[in-house]
């Protein structure tokens, strides 16, 4: 998927992942420093989840595009699956907090689901990083 020319995907994809990313740090902030940042919490993960939301239905599109090549095939359908699956995380953490708007209540289980999946989508990023600086991936290297 192309805006002005240029591949969508790798240009928003910096968004959810610094959101979530910063989102367990913010969490910790809010459990023991001071509660206003479980507001910042919210928007963070809301925001991920949103664009995250863009990035990966652009990404899906993006993957038909790619060169038929064993190693990004591989690696698409690896960073593909992980992304998905972080992003399905999230938005489940969106729903729960949604439904009690509290941290308190599941902070233990919440703090450490949120860490978990930050790494997962840590993992998934570099796989990411891997087809767009390795291959090529995203319009680096022949792929109009």
């Amino acid at each position: 998927m192309r805006l002005f020319g240029h591949p969508l995907h790798p240009a928003i994809v910096h968004f959810p992942i610094a959101c979530w990313v910063l989102l367990p740090f913010s969490d910790l902030a809010a459990l023991y420093y001071a509660a206003e940042f479980e507001t910042a919490s919210i928007f963070l993960l809301t925001s991920g989840t949103a664009i995250g939301l863009l990035a990966l239905i652009s990404g899906i599109m993006d993957m038909t595009r790619l060169p038929k090549n064993n190693e990004v095939d591989r690696l698409s359908i690896i960073h593909s699956s992980i992304m998905a699956t972080a992003w399905c995380a999230f938005a489940f953490f969106l729903v729960m907090r949604s439904q009690d708007n509290s941290l308190a209540e599941h902070s233990i289980y919440l703090l450490a689901a949120s860490w978990l999946t930050t790494v997962l989508t840590i993992v998934g990023g570099w796989f990411g990083a891997e087809l767009v600086y390795k291959h090529g991936a995203g319009g680096h290297k022949g792929e109009q």
